[in-house]
């Protein structure tokens, strides 16, 4: 955060006779896209969409970020399958095994393994026990 900021900094002098001031310790889109495109570097993550990532940053949507709204990043453990490359092959592995396993019937299948609370929905934990359950040896992530 702390580099974000600095590199924003100069970029604000260059623009603070333009637009209204805000505190030094928030950025605005336009700066936060600025600030990511700097940062950005071979070998790293890069953000394809700095806009899209602060309207997703920017969820009490002040139109501004500021370290209290990122503070959770540093506690935040994703869970796996948000960082890993889809496989289809991988998916087809499970849904050949999960149909096997319930008469290829997919309301079966979807109903007594996957969604087994009713909610119509499938967490990632739930997802985990459905694969032990039904003995599927791939890769739950992707």
């Amino acid at each position: 955060w702390q580099r974000l900021l600095s590199l924003e900094r100069g970029f604000q002098r260059r623009r603070r006779s333009l637009l209204p001031q805000q505190p030094l310790d928030a950025l605005d889109r336009q700066a936060f896209a600025f600030a990511i495109g700097r940062i950005q570097a071979p070998g790293k993550a890069q953000v394809e969409d700095p806009n899209y990532l602060f309207s997703i940053l920017d969820w009490e949507p002040h139109g501004k970020l500021q370290y209290k709204d990122l503070r959770f990043l540093e506690f935040w453990e994703p869970v796996k399958w948000l960082s890993e490359q889809p496989d289809l092959n991988v998916a087809a592995s499970f849904k050949e095994t999960v149909l096997s396993k319930y008469g290829n019937h997919p309301v079966k299948a979807w109903r007594l393994c996957l969604d087994m609370d009713g909610t119509g929905i499938c967490r990632w934990v739930a997802f985990n026990q459905a694969c032990e359950r039904i003995q599927w040896k791939g890769n739950c992530a992707k």
